[in-house]
């Protein structure tokens, strides 16, 4: 998917970011926020292996979210040896987004 309106709408209906906002006439940027998050996106196809890795302070909340919203999961919830609870989605473009927060 190319198109940066679909995918701010992606984020906005299945990840519950707001605040979209583009530049260009089409768009060829454009920029969305959850809390302290801002992801910007750009025309273009994503480089292969790429992953994001966010951080979170409720990891097992938004889980639930993305569960209900029936999001493309790569990876289910799980306490990783390495010290966090992580999880691995993947966007309507191909990228993978790992949510993770650390163990107290």
């Amino acid at each position: 998917m190319n198109d940066l309106k679909d995918t701010i709408r992606w984020y906005q209906e299945k990840l519950q970011f707001s605040y979209p906002w583009f530049w260009g006439d089409p768009p060829t940027d454009a920029g969305i926020r959850r809390d302290d998050l801002r992801l910007v996106f750009g025309v273009g196809k994503p480089p292969d292996g790429l992953e994001l890795m966010i951080f979170v302070d409720s990891v097992k909340g938004i889980y639930k979210e993305v569960l209900e919203s029936k999001v493309t999961i790569i990876s289910e919830l799980k306490e990783e040896p390495y010290g966090l609870w992580e999880f691995c989605i993947q966007d309507p473009n191909g990228y993978r987004l790992r949510i993770a927060e650390r163990n107290s």
